[in-house]
């Protein structure tokens, strides 16, 4: 195995969201996958873009935010280890917000299809996409009560 796709294998290994995946469903996640760098300020997801994949940042941070009427406003922070764009592995729709390296940041990119090839064989990693789905919404809710 070539060190960059050991380097993302074991990067893959650290995430929960694929705690329950073997070392061979990881390194083929890991060939298919993408790792892409950012500058601050580079738009790794656009509001209204399709949604085709998904992101986890390895390194820096960035910020998520969303349209509201003509102005942007920022509901959250992404760093090292956050999944983002879980959504598109179970609907192909547009992206929901923006999410924007607010520095030096790099991040492994993963298709749909081939995440949802390995849903099918593994529930465990589904059951994780949906915790994380629901703890997104139960952040959502709450903050939504605050205002």
């Amino acid at each position: 195995m070539k060190p960059d796709i050991q380097e993302r294998v074991r990067f893959l290994r650290s995430v929960s969201f694929f705690s329950s995946l073997s070392e061979k469903d990881l390194s083929d996640i890991a060939i298919w996958s993408s790792r892409i760098s950012y500058k601050k300020g580079d738009v790794i997801v656009r509001e209204g873009s399709p949604g085709k994949g998904l992101y986890i940042l390895i390194s820096g941070k960035a910020d998520v935010s969303v349209k509201v009427g003509s102005e942007k406003r920022i509901v959250g922070t992404l760093s090292a280890n956050d999944v983002f764009g879980e959504m598109s592995l179970i609907e192909e729709t547009p992206r929901t917000s923006n999410v924007i390296s607010n520095g030096e940041a790099e991040c492994i990119y993963l298709d749909a299809h081939i995440l949802r090839e390995k849903m099918t064989s593994h529930p465990a990693v589904m059951i994780n996409l949906l915790k994380t789905i629901c703890r997104r919404l139960r952040t959502t809710v709450q903050e939504l009560r605050g205002f």
